[in-house]
């Protein structure tokens, strides 16, 4: 009889839902996903009309492509900033409500490509005391006057041209980015 009321916990605590764990299942029909650079993310109430007292994310993306169309701004149910990290790529699964949407999956990109003008590179000291470098990246069109800023593991400043449009390819590691190519596009 414990081993069976262990098995039961066991089943109870799998039943909830981490937003990082990708899902294994293919996005049913009304499901939607976006990917993209996240730039922005803020706790916000929904107007009175919307009713309650409930709050919800609003979460900018910028396409990871400049021809994949214009950045976007989704609203997610409940209190979600903690799940994004500002600053990386991320592809979202989510089933669009009325006001907000509900998360089903979240994980972020392994590999991502960014094109557009180098506009700051800066060496940065990390709380370990490592050294990263931080590139601000400025998009073209559709994404004018938007920009990126990633912060690259270790000293790597001169792998970039400042005032250059060029094409990095990226590995997103734990608190910094993995630079795998440069080149001038």
């Amino acid at each position: 009889m414990k081993a069976l009321s262990v098995l039961l916990l066991i089943g109870l605590l799998g039943c909830g839902v981490n937003p990082r764990r990708s899902n294994s299942t293919a996005p049913s029909a009304s499901q939607v996903t976006v990917k993209g650079f996240i730039s922005t993310v803020q706790l916000t109430e929904p107007a009175s009309s919307v009713g309650g007292n409930s709050l919800m994310t609003a979460v900018t993306f910028i396409p990871q492509f400049p021809l994949n169309g214009p950045t976007s701004t989704l609203f997610f149910c409940g209190n979600v900033v903690a799940e994004f990290f500002l600053n990386t790529f991320a592809t979202v699964v989510f089933t669009p409500g009325l006001f907000c949407s509900a998360i089903v999956s979240l994980f972020p990109m392994s590999f991502v490509e960014i094109t557009g003008f180098v506009s700051i590179i800066q060496l940065t000291l990390f709380p370990d005391n490592s050294l990263g470098t931080t590139v601000t990246f400025l998009l073209p069109f559709p994404q004018n006057g938007l920009a990126e800023t990633v912060t690259f593991c270790g000293d790597v400043g001169d792998a970039f041209a400042l005032d250059a449009f060029m094409t990095v390819d990226l590995a997103q590691l734990d608190g910094c980015a993995g630079l795998l190519s440069v080149g001038f596009a």
